[in-house]
């Protein structure tokens, strides 16, 4: 399992026929020596890893080498880069690799755009991943609509631009992940459509509007939910009630605001609710208590008041609790200290109003 931007995808284990379906399934390859594809799969690794070239170079030795399993070894491998110190540009020749699965280039200096011919022809794409790279423009409506996308990670790059409608065919698409670029506009309603969606991340864009009741009432398989670091407005809705598989809900570093509804406190997989650095108002609902699988609250800088209830010390689930920056008074509870002894790793509060002997960080 690997996290990119916060997001957990499958490392793909891939082989030759998971990239090129169509050429493995041709019975002249079944009876392909594995000692003969090992060989050369070694010889291609020890040139691959070490070469900063252009991705168009590689593509075009594959593309002219008198050896075709030396052309499907090689793009093996380019299709599993990760951190390889790979420069330049996705070429437009991709457009001929319309059976490739996977596609997974992670943390290299990869410019310029989406190649469109590519999104328009590949129609057996499984895995788009190309996070911490240097990818520019927008992202194309409708991209790869012909194939059964499942994994979309497109996050910590340079597009801007607004969410597109749709990506892949969304009947499969598991993960969506956009963060950490420059997308702006609204959260489209078109999000609706991804009924399978486990994980989705608009994280640290420059998105304003409200969350659309969609994602509440649509994505019922939702587990993470990220949505902070916009300019996001609003409340949050009580349909979020619906949203009975998700563990976390990050929606800080936002203009949000008014009360949480009671609602959110029925999600009992919830094991991290951060609303940090917004608008948020009233008291720390006793709801919280409902929240078995409770590990992380943070709450801090918001315009919450009243009280720490003593009742939380209960929360034994709990590692991160972060206070700062409300109008919280009084004792932090001895109930609470005692879960320093515990699970309790951070609890940090404004001491001077809320005093507090036990807290790992007072500010």
């Amino acid at each position: 399992m690997m996290f990119v931007i916060g997001l957990p995808y499958l490392a793909m284990n891939m082989d030759v026929c998971h990239l090129l379906v169509s050429v493995c399934n041709n019975n002249s390859y079944e009876n392909t020596n594995v000692a003969y594809m090992n060989i050369f799969r070694i010889f291609i690794l020890s040139i691959f890893f070490s070469s900063h070239d252009k991705i168009t170079n590689l593509f075009y030795m594959c593309l002219f080498s008198p050896s075709v399993l030396f052309c499907f070894v090689l793009f093996y491998h380019i299709a599993n880069a990760e951190g390889n110190g790979l420069v330049g540009t996705l070429p437009l020749e991709m457009y001929l690799l319309s059976d490739m699965s996977d596609l997974v280039i992670v943390n290299n200096t990869i410019t310029g755009t989406l190649p469109q011919a590519f999104g328009n022809n590949a129609t057996q794409l499984r895995s788009l991943l190309l996070p911490d790279n240097e990818l520019t423009g927008t992202i194309p409506n409708n991209y790869l609509e012909s194939s059964p996308l499942e994994f979309v990670h497109l996050g910590s790059n340079l597009f801007s631009g607004p969410i597109p409608s749709n990506v892949g065919n969304t009947t499969y698409l598991q993960q969506l992940d956009l963060s950490g670029n420059s997308l702006t506009g609204n959260i489209p309603d078109t999000i609706s459509g991804y009924k399978a969606l486990e994980a989705l991340s608009f994280a640290n864009n420059m998105l304003v509007g409200s969350i659309p009741e969609e994602i509440y009432s649509s994505l019922a398989n939702l587990k993470f939910l990220h949505l902070n670091g916009n300019k996001l407005s609003g409340t949050v809705a009580s349909l979020i009630g619906e949203l009975l598989s998700l563990k976390e809900l990050r929606i800080g570093d936002s203009n949000l605001g008014g009360m949480l509804p009671d609602e959110l406190y029925t999600l009992t997989n919830l094991a991290e609710l951060d609303i940090s650095q917004a608008q948020f108002e009233g008291r720390l609902s006793l709801g919280l208590l409902n929240l078995g699988a409770l590990e992380k609250l943070i709450v801090n800088d918001n315009k919450l008041n009243g009280t720490v209830p003593a009742s939380f010390g209960s929360m034994s689930t709990l590692s991160d609790l972060v206070l700062q920056g409300n109008e919280l008074s009084g004792s932090m509870p001895d109930s609470i200290c005692l879960l320093r002894e515990d699970n309790l790793e951070v609890l940090t509060a404004d001491c001077e109003k809320l005093t507090c002997d036990c807290c790992s960080t007072c500010f």
